[in-house]
C-alpha cells in the first residue's frame, strides 16, 4: 500500500512539473523553486530574463507583493537589497553595475544611458494614460514602470519608473519616465525595488 501511495505521489508531481514546463518554450527559463516560467532574451553576449523576478520564499530581508497592480504576478515583486542578493535561481545572478553598463553600451552603441533605457522600456504603460515616457523595446527586454516601495510600506510611482537592484549595496539601475535622466542612483537598501536576473 505504501508503495502504491508513493507511486501515485510521484506521478502527480511528475504531471505537475510536465504541465508547468510545457509552457516554457524556446527562450524561456523554468524556475523549479516555485514552478514559474520566465522569458529570456539574448542581448550581445548577455542573456537576461525579460521579466521581473517574482520568487519570494526563504529570502533574507523583505519582499513586497502588490496585488492591487494588474498582473502583479507577471510584473514581479519588490525586494530589499538583502533579499535581491539571494533571489535569483541557480545558474543566474543579480547583475553588477558593470554588467548593466555592458548592456547599456551594447544597446545604445554609445555611452548615452538615456538612449539605451528608451530602447529597453516597454512601448506602453509609461505615464498612463498619456504614455509620455514610453520606450521602443527594441530588444524585448520589457522594462515596465513598476515603481518602488519605501521601507515604511508606501508604494510610489507605478507607471512612472522602475529601478533594478545591482550587487552594489543601495545602488540601482534607474529607468525614469524621462529616459535621458536614467542611469544609476543610490537609495536605502531597505526600500523595495525590482530584480532582473542575468545568466551566469
Amino acid at each position: 500500500m505504501r508503495n502504491i501511495l508513493t507511486a501515485i505521489a510521484f506521478l502527480t508531481l511528475f504531471q505537475t512539473v510536465i504541465a508547468s514546463t510545457s509552457f516554457c518554450g524556446p527562450n524561456h527559463f523554468f524556475d523549479n523553486r516555485d514552478a514559474r516560467c520566465y522569458g529570456t532574451v539574448r542581448i550581445g553576449n548577455q542573456t537576461w530574463m525579460s521579466e521581473n523576478l517574482t520568487y519570494r520564499e526563504n529570502l533574507p530581508g523583505r519582499v513586497w507583493l502588490v496585488e492591487k497592480v494588474p498582473n502583479y504576478w507577471k510584473i514581479g515583486v519588490y525586494y530589499t537589497w538583502n533579499a535581491a542578493m539571494r533571489a535569483c535561481p541557480e545558474g543566474w545572478h543579480l547583475p553588477s553595475v558593470e554588467e548593466w553598463e555592458i548592456l547599456f553600451r551594447y544597446v545604445a552603441k554609445n555611452n548615452n544611458y538615456g538612449d539605451a533605457i528608451k530602447k529597453l522600456k516597454t512601448v506602453d504603460g509609461w505615464g498612463s494614460p498619456n504614455d509620455e515616457g514610453n520606450g521602443t523595446d527594441d530588444y524585448g527586454f520589457h522594462a515596465w514602470p513598476f515603481g518602488m516601495v519605501y521601507k515604511d510600506g508606501t508604494f510610489m510611482n507605478v507607471g512612472g519608473s522602475v529601478h533594478y537592484w545591482t550587487t552594489s549595496s543601495g545602488q540601482v539601475a534607474a529607468f525614469p519616465m524621462a529616459s535621458d535622466y536614467g542611469g544609476f542612483n543610490f537609495f536605502s537598501s531597505d526600500n523595495g525595488y525590482s530584480v532582473r536576473c542575468l545568466k551566469d
